[in-house]
Order: structure tokens, then C-alpha cells, then sequence
């Protein structure tokens, strides 16, 4: 990449001429290997995953005394009695703080990391210390396992492999792999020449060499590297609990998430025990003159003892019937569950992993869809802790199938990393309007009279907010990669305060933990946060801090397009979208499961509720019993709302499982629906569905694509029908995707739509403007320049777009060209900015049509008018046209007034005359469209709440509505 830059700025720093853009390179590396060869690395976890779970379950199912007992005698018999009693002294201290199935977890990921360490790392130590150049190309391999920081690991690891302990033992493996096999290779090149020779001298083969007098000399080197494996990989536990991995670093975790000492302690504490005990163990096995026959070694010269021998026997007996007993316990119940268990509720032998981030407050929401789930019939395996990162990852790769803290503009760049609407899908909302932005601490604020972050480019007030003694504020900010940490630096740098604030990133939890300690010794405190949080009940807004204000609307462009209304909240710009938390869930998973999906499209937890559990958290209720029992306790306090969620979930999978009703032999059961990109067309299909429905017909998810792709499916019978069909409008679309060879358009769903060019009735009224022509006059179009170009900037549609075709064919016809140009782009961005500017007392110009929300948003008469134009001029693609087409009402709009009609598969309706005649019969009047928009405009805009409006005008409108489904039933029986 080459940068422009001065001829003494080149001298003096000459990286300033050329990045090399190493990072995409490796990121398009690696994702063609994840595109192209995950289904081969997906083979790899088999081995490990079917000796890892061996080993875990054989962990959790020997009783914890038994194991102590057992683990005693091992250790007893390789290192000698002090290293056996403080094993058992350091198991039992782990199992009575509570971390002991956790310590068998950790336990068992680390035999097995260190197992396959074992078969590789001494196999290549082998071969490199027979092979020159193998050593030399393997030395550099070995220098970055060992060197690159562990956490790079991950994210690839987590790409191929997927989320959980598999992928700890891969990522354990190359961190812990190298010193093996430098280790092997460095014992077996030291053995003594004279050795080899003598062995040589007397007839050794290269075999016999190597097993019979090479390996057995090195063998305190390689167990040293052993024992240098196994700290390793203990020391990786930790990092890998960011990928879903349980056990002991999942407590170190946890721990730090939620500021709990205690816990972090308690883990970090079991895995120090287990390090000294592994450590003595394989210290003790590789010493040299550790020689003594095992056989003599206590406790086994027990049994080769006379005057023992029968005891160690009858010892051994009762100790080996005990754990037979107990593991044949583990396996009889869950036979026994397997035979009772009911094929009635819609999961039944179905299991749904979730998960939730680093921060142990989710688990809440978590554990609250997950009993409802559970009502359902699912089983729910205990939820996975990763960072969104990677949790969005394992959901777009189906390792995951549901997360309930998914922040829909927040997270909008891990949904698109994740495989965006390709493999993922939003679903309902848990919990709206959430808040994000930076606070300080009112007393200081009171003092200086600070409102607004831009203040702090003062150096005496950023000075206030300084805590290492450089000089700058130091602003508490959030985990680095998370959506937070992208926000904050593009502010400090659009915001101009790059000289005077430092983005202190880190783990939040114990930034934030600082942050109150500071606030609590009177100290001034910047901070990011948001809701729900725990926060808002330690730090109260007005009582103990402030939001501050952002000097204008800026985010970085991967969370998309916002203005100043979406930043706004409380009367304040706090700089941060208003955000919904939402579910996103694998979207195959969701097709596979409609009683999942509808009950995620019904799940509302209200931000309040939320607050009140964070606040018991932190009040030290925050260990996973009592989040449970928290939600448990929130459930009994909205049972019915609850139970009807419940029962209305069992109904969805109960209608997608009944049989067609009244269906020919030539009927199609499913009928595949689409929308264009605006989701407000979301209200007219569903309506449209829930008629084919009830004459038995299967909907399934209608498709959101764009006009022109929408038309030339249906004309390839990929979709079957479309609610949003604009007969002049998409004339083009028409046409061009099999017109009426292949496409039919049924009945009229909406009539007398009107399009055309509206402008603020201020700027019309003081400057007498009635007719778009007017803008012919430079000083008229300047008045709308919103680009310093001197051009009136009119705010269009989507390219593409048939009204696109005729804005630009009006600038042309009209002669407008040299003084008015058109902004293309996502008509919702455009539109949304257009209303700011409006509000703000600008004038505006923009393309609009009905139905649709702006005429709720703005009225006609009151707060805009329709422009004329000078004269009808169409694109051919239109048809011919007369200004009597273009009129309404009473003005000369430039666009036809149009019908929005169903448009179908030609072949599709011959085959369904039922759902063709239901088609003929549908009308929604335009005002309840617009109404609906209104609705949607206003904050009710999620999949489940635009089902609803539909339910709730078929139930406003049930004569007629069921008046249509039995006309249309008639015609199946004719």
C-alpha cells in the first residue's frame, strides 16, 4: 500500500512510503483455508475428541475418593511418599473449595494435550536428531510456536477447528509441543559417540541403536521435556477459556469478568497445586539416578512382598470393586432417563448450545431462554463463556446455535466476520433502547461546567481525569476487539482529542474495578459504559455521574450509517447507536426448528429487570447457582407472560408439522414468499402467509432481497410470489425476468400509490417553490446543497431501483443536470439523514412514495408538499404515459399512480388456482400500510413485532379475512 507523504517525511521515516499489507494477506490465506479445507481439519478433532472425552468422563465418573486414593498410589509409586501425600493434600484443597470437577476437566485437557505432545514432539525429536536438514528446517517452525504470543493461536485455531476443549487441546499442543521436541533431539545428540560406537562395534542395528541404547540414555532429557510440556500446557488454560473451554481457567475467567477475587483466586490457586504436583511427579521419574526396579518401589513391592502380598491383593479388590460400582452408577441412570423420556414436546432429543460473553451477567438473559427451552422439550448442555469474536465465529460455523446478547448495531461487524445473513439471523428482542457512551463523576462536572466530551481538548481539564501522571485523561475504556474499543478510538481521533485522552483497553471488569476504586477516594473518574449493567446501580446518573455529550454524530463504517436521531437519547447526543440486544441464532438451525425460533421472536426482558440482577451480582450473588436461581425467581414473576411464550412456541412446531388440509394431488404443500430489502414489506407477506396457511398450505422464512434479484427468481420459479410488486413501477423488472411468458400479477393489493419529490413547506412557502423545474435557478437549487457544490442535493433511492432510473431520466428531461444532482445509497441511511437535517431547520429535497412512514413522519400541508413537474416524461421501460397517469392530487407528480400488486410464477398459479383466488381477493388499504410503517418507524421494526402487527389486523379484519380464505376454499373443492 503506498502512501503519499513529503520528500523529508520519506527521508527521515521511510516505513511512511509503503505499508505491506502483511495483515490481508494472512487473513485471506487463512480464510481460503477455512473456505476451501475446513471439512479436512474438521477430521482431525475425531482422535482428540474421542480421547479427550474418554479421559474426562472417566475423570467425573471415578467418585473423588477413589481418585485421591488412587492418585496417592500413582504418585507414591513415581515420585516416593512426600510427593503422594501432598498430592492428595492438593486434590483434597481443590475438592473442598469447590473446584473439583473443574480441576477434572482442566485435568484431563492437559493429559491429553500432553498426550499427543508426547506422540509428536518425541517422534520429530526423533527424526531430527537423525536428519540435518530436518533439523534445520524444523528449528525457525519450533521459534515461532514458542515465541508467537499464545492468543494468535486462537482465532485460526477456533476458524478450523471450532469453539470448545478440542480446540484448547489443539491450541495447548502448539504452545506446549516445542521444548519436547528440542528436548528429544538435544538427549539423543548428547549420548556419547563412544557409546554408539561400542554399541555399533558389537553389531547394533540402526533399530537397536536407537531403542536399546540412544533412547534409554536420553530419556531424563525427554522426560525433563515432558515435565516442561506439562507447565506449559497448565499455563494455557487460561487463554484457551476464551474459546469455550471449561474446567479451572474457566473459573480464572469468570473471575475476572465479574471483578470476583475470590473465584479468580480459587482457580488460579488449583491450577498452581496441579502445576507443583505434576511438576515433583515428572521431576522425580526423569532424574538419573532415579534407577531403583520399579518392582521394589512401594507400593507395588507390596505385591511381591511375602508378608504383604495378600493384603495389597484384598486392598487393591475392594478398591477396584468400588470403582466398577461407581462408574456402572454414572451409566444406569441416563439409560434408564433415555427409556422414559417422551416424544411429545417439539425438542425432544434435540440439544441447543448457547453461549454468552466474558461477561458472567449475561448468563442471566442465558438462563432464561434456556428453561423456556427446556420446557419445550430441548436439552441444554451447560452454556459456553467465549468472547464475541469467537462466538460469533462458532455460530456462523453451526458449533453454536443461539446467543442471547447479541447488540444488533454494536456487533454488527462480528455478525458480518460471522457470515453475516448468509448462515446467521436476528431474531426478536430481548431488550430496546440500551444506552452506550462516556461518564464522569458529577461533583467534577458540576465544578467545571462539563457537558460534553470536547471539552476535554483543554489540557486543563483532560489534566482532571489523569491517573498514570503523563498528563492525559485517562478514559476507561473496554476490551480490545471488542465493538466498544473500535468506537472509542475512531472518537478520540474524529473528536480531536488524540493529544489530550489515552483509551485505557483491557479487560473491562477490572479496568471498571479501578475505575469505582478511584470514584470512591473522591478521585475525578472518564469512563465508557452502557445499559443494562450493573454500573448504573453502583454509579447512579444524576447522582453520582453525568452522560457526557458527543459534539456530532461519527461512527466507524462498518457499524453502518447513523445520524444524530440514532444517537440520541435523554435529549443528550451521547455519541453511541441506541442499540437492541437481540438473539442471533445459526440460521439452518432456526429452519430446522420453528419451536426455537418462535420462541426466540417472543422473549422481552425488560433493561430494568436486567439492572436489578447485575445488582445482586455484584452485591456478591454472582456465582452460576445463584444466577439461576435469579432466573428462575424472574420467571415465577412473569409466569403467565412466560408460559404463554412457552405455549406459543409448541403451536408454531405443532402448524409446521399438520398436514395440507384440502390440498389436490396438483397442489404444492410450500409456497416460498419474498420482500424487497425494506423490511416494512415485511407486513403485507406476512399477512399473505397467514391466509396460505390457513388453506393449509407450508411458508416458509420469506426471502429479503433486492427488486431486480426478487423478479428474476420468481421468473425462475425460485420464489413463488412476491407482495411487493409495483405494477409501472418494475414494468423493467418485468419485463426483463420472463414477463408474461413467465410471470403473472394477481389482484391489487394496494391501489392509487403515489411517488414524486416533496420539499419543507418553509423553503416552499418563503421562496414560492411549487414546481421542480423552479430548481432550474442556481440560487433555488443552492438553497438545498448540502455538499458545497453548489448543486441541490435531491435524496433518492437504492441504484438499481426503478425509481432510480426515473429520478436520473427526470434530471435530464427537465434540464436539471447543471444544478441538481442525486444521492444514491441505501434509501433508509438517506432518509434518515434528510429527517435530521429537516429537524435541524434545513431545507430538504428528497424522492418519496405511499405507503410508506414518511407521511406519517412528515405531513403533507403541514410540514412538506408534493412538487410539481413541468410536463410527463417517462423511461420507455414505463410504457406510455398521458399527465392524466401522473396525476394526483390535482398536481402533475412526474410518476405514475400506481397499484401494488402480487406477482407470482406463472407455472406456480396454474398449478394453486386456491392460492391464486386468494391472491384475487386481498386488499390492505394504503392508510393501514402507512400506519404499520409508523409503528415500525417508532421502534417496533423486529421480524416478531411486524408478525404481529399482521396478526393484529387480520384480527381487526376477520369477516373479511375469512370471507377471502373461503372463497379461495372453493375453488380447491370445485
Amino acid at each position: 500500500m503506498i502512501i503519499a507523504t513529503s520528500s523529508l517525511d520519506a527521508i527521515l521515516n521511510p516505513f511512511k512510503l509503503y505499508t505491506l499489507p502483511l495483515e490481508d494477506w494472512i487473513t485471506n490465506s487463512v480464510d481460503f483455508v477455512v473456505d476451501n479445507y475446513r471439512p479436512f481439519f474438521q477430521l482431525i478433532r475425531s482422535p482428540i475428541s474421542i480421547t479427550l472425552d474418554s479421559i474426562q468422563w472417566l475423570f467425573l465418573a471415578i467418585p473423588p475418593l477413589i481418585f485421591l486414593i488412587f492418585i496417592g498410589l500413582l504418585a507414591w509409586q513415581l515420585a516416593g511418599y512426600r510427593i503422594a501425600i501432598f498430592s492428595i493434600l492438593a486434590l483434597s484443597l481443590i475438592g473442598f473449595v469447590g473446584a473439583w470437577e473443574q480441576a477434572m476437566v482442566s485435568l484431563s485437557l492437559i493429559l491429553t494435550a500432553v498426550a499427543f505432545c508426547m506422540v509428536v514432539g518425541i517422534t520429530l525429536g526423533i527424526i531430527s536428531a537423525s536428519n540435518e536438514k530436518i533439523e534445520k528446517w524444523l528449528q525457525p517452525v519450533l521459534d515461532a510456536m514458542q515465541t508467537l504470543p499464545s492468543f494468535v493461536y486462537l482465532v485460526p485455531v477456533v476458524m478450523l477447528f471450532g469453539i470448545g476443549e478440542v480446540s484448547g487441546v489443539i491450541a495447548t499442543f502448539i504452545f506446549a509441543v516445542p521444548p519436547l521436541v528440542r528436548l528429544t533431539n538435544l538427549g539423543i545428540r548428547q549420548v556419547s559417540e563412544e557409546v554408539v560406537e561400542a554399541a555399533t562395534a558389537f553389531g547394533s542395528t540402526p533399530s537397536q541403536m536407537l531403542w536399546e541404547v540412544q533412547i534409554p540414555l536420553a530419556m531424563p532429557t525427554i522426560l525433563a521435556g515432558v515435565n516442561q510440556a506439562i507447565l506449559l500446557a497448565l499455563s494455557m488454560s487460561v487463554v484457551t477459556s476464551m474459546i469455550g473451554v471449561q474446567g479451572l481457567g474457566g473459573m480464572v475467567l469468570q473471575g475476572l469478568g465479574s471483578v470476583n477475587v475470590g473465584l479468580a483466586s480459587v482457580g488460579g490457586l488449583s491450577i498452581v497445586l496441579i502445576a507443583i504436583m505434576l511438576d515433583r511427579m515428572t521431576h522425580v521419574i526423569g532424574q538419573s539416578d532415579n534407577q531403583v526396579d520399579w518392582k521394589q518401589k512401594p507400593p507395588i513391592s507390596f505385591f511381591f512382598s511375602h508378608s504383604t502380598r495378600y493384603i495389597a491383593i484384598f486392598a487393591s479388590s475392594i478398591l477396584g470393586v468400588l470403582l466398577i460400582t461407581s462408574i456402572w452408577q454414572q451409566i444406569s441412570p441416563n439409560n434408564t432417563a433415555q427409556t422414559t423420556q417422551t416424544n411429545k414436546l417439539p425438542g425432544t432429543g434435540i440439544e441447543i448450545k448457547s453461549a454468552h460473553s466474558s461477561l458472567l451477567e449475561e448468563r442471566f438473559q442465558t438462563e432464561i431462554v434456556n428453561i423456556a427451552l427446556k420446557k419445550l422439550g430441548y436439552e441444554i448442555p451447560k452454556p459456553q463463556q467465549i468472547e464475541y469474536t469467537t462466538m460469533h465465529i462458532a455460530l456462523g460455523n453451526g458449533e453454536l446455535d443461539y446467543t442471547p446478547v447479541h447488540w444488533e448495531k454494536g456487533h454488527n461487524d462480528f455478525f458480518e466476520e460471522g457470515g453475516g445473513e448468509g448462515t446467521l439471523e436476528r431474531v426478536g428482542v430481548i431488550s430496546a433502547n440500551l444506552l452506550q457512551g462516556y461518564q464522569i463523576d458529577k461533583k467534577t462536572a458540576d465544578k467545571y461546567n462539563i457537558t460534553n466530551i470536547e471539552q476535554l481538548k483543554d489540557p486543563e481539564i483532560a489534566k482532571l481525569f489523569d491517573s498514570d501522571g503523563d498528563g492525559k485523561a485517562n478514559l476507561t475504556g473496554c476490551n480490545a476487539g471488542w465493538g466498544c474499543q473500535k468506537v472509542l478510538d475512531h472518537h478520540l481521533k474524529v473528536y480531536g482529542l488524540e493529544d489530550t485522552v489515552e483509551h485505557d483497553k483491557g479487560t473491562y471488569s477490572a479496568l471498571i474495578a479501578d475505575t469505582i476504586t478511584r470514584y470512591q477516594q473522591g478521585k475525578p473518574v472518564l469512563y465508557y459504559t452502557w445499559t443494562p449493567m450493573w454500573m448504573a446501580g453502583e454509579l447512579k446518573v444524576n447522582e453520582d455521574v453525568v452522560w457526557l455529550e458527543v459534539p456530532f454524530t461519527s461512527l466507524p463504517e462498518a457499524l453502518g450509517n447513523f445520524t444524530e436521531k440514532d444517537t440520541t437519547a435523554m435529549g443528550k447526543n451521547l455519541g453511541f447507536a441506541i442499540d437492541d440486544i437481540r438473539i442471533l441464532a445459526n440460521k439452518e438451525f432456526l429452519n430446522e426448528n420453528p419451536a426455537a425460533k418462535r420462541l426466540f421472536e417472543q422473549i422481552k426482558i425488560p433493561v430494568d429487570d436486567i439492572n436489578k440482577q447485575n445488582e445482586l451480582f455484584k452485591k456478591g450473588e454472582n456465582n452460576v447457582a445463584d444466577i439461576r436461581r435469579h432466573a428462575q425467581e424472574w420467571i415465577q414473576n412473569n409466569q403467565a407472560e412466560f408460559d404463554g411464550w412457552v405455549e406459543e412456541a409448541k403451536k408454531a412446531a405443532q402448524q409446521q408439522s399438520q398436514p395440507v388440509k384440502e390440498q389436490s394431488s396438483s397442489q404444492s404443500s410450500q409456497i416460498q414468499s419474498a420482500h424487497s430489502t425494506l423490511l416494512e414489506g415485511r407486513f403485507h407477506t406476512e399477512i399473505i402467509n397467514i391466509g396460505l396457511r390457513e388453506l393449509g398450505y407450508k411458508t416458509p422464512e420469506p426471502k429479503r432481497i433486492d427488486h431486480n434479484t426478487l423478479h428474476l427468481s420468481i421468473g425462475q420459479g425460485d420464489i413463488d410470489y412476491t407482495g411487493v410488486h409495483w405494477e409501472r413501477l418494475h414494468n423493467n423488472f418485468f419485463e426483463k425476468n420472463g414477463g408474461d411468458e413467465k410471470l403473472e400479477r394477481v389482484g391489487v393489493l394496494s391501489s392509487n400509490q403515489l411517488q414524486g419529490y416533496q420539499i419543507d413547506k418553509k423553503t416552499a412557502d418563503q421562496y414560492n417553490i411549487t414546481n421542480i423545474e423552479q430548481l432550474k435557478d442556481p440560487e433555488i437549487a443552492k438553497l438545498f446543497d448540502t455538499d458545497g457544490d453548489g448543486k441541490a442535493n435531491l435524496t433518492g433511492c437504492n441504484a438499481g431501483w426503478g425509481c432510480s432510473l426515473v429520478i436520473k431520466h427526470h434530471i435530464k428531461a427537465y434540464g436539471l443536470e447543471d444544478t441538481v444532482e442525486e444521492d444514491q445509497g441505501s434509501y433508509q441511511a438517506l432518509i434518515a439523514d434528510t429527517m435530521t437535517r429537516y429537524q435541524q431547520g434545513q431545507p430538504v429535497l428528497y424522492y418519496t412514495w405511499t405507503p410508506y412512514w414518511m407521511a406519517e413522519e412528515l405531513k403533507v400541508g403541514e410540514d412538506v408538499i408534493w412538487l410539481e413537474v413541468p410536463f410527463t416524461s417517462l423511461p420507455p421501460e414505463q410504457g406510455n404515459v398521458t399527465a392524466q397517469d401522473t396525476t394526483a392530487p390535482g398536481k402533475n407528480l412526474g410518476f405514475v399512480v400506481d397499484n401494488i400488486r402480487i406477482l407470482a410464477n406463472k407455472e406456480f398459479m396454474s398449478e394453486n388456482p386456491t392460492a391464486k383466488r386468494f391472491f384475487e381477493l386481498v386488499k390492505i388499504p394504503a392508510d393501514d400500510i402507512s400506519a404499520q410503517n409508523k409503528l415500525f418507524i417508532n421502534g417496533e421494526d423486529s421480524i416478531a413485532e411486524i408478525r404481529g402487527h399482521a396478526q393484529e389486523w387480520v384480527k381487526n379484519n376477520q369477516t373479511e379475512f375469512d370471507s377471502w380464505i373461503k372463497e379461495a376454499r372453493t375453488v380447491a373443492v370445485n
